[in-house]
């Protein structure tokens, strides 16, 4: 950095930007895309359980 005063900041971001790009745009070119799912089905990913829900009206009725 004392080599280049002023501008060394500057110059070494720049240029280290500049090799990130190159480095994302080679690896864009090495791997081919996935391929894509032709049906998904966002019931079967849902966290909540279908038979813990509550119907309204039952939080005073008494099953047994």
């Amino acid at each position: 950095m004392r080599s280049f005063p002023g501008g060394g900041l500057f110059l070494f971001i720049a240029l280290t930007q500049a090799l990130l790009l190159g480095f994302v745009l080679w690896r864009l070119r090495q791997r081919a895309a996935p391929e894509l799912r032709e049906t998904f089905d966002m019931a079967a990913t849902s966290p909540a359980m279908v038979g813990a829900v509550i119907a309204p009206g039952a939080e005073g009725e008494d099953r047994g």
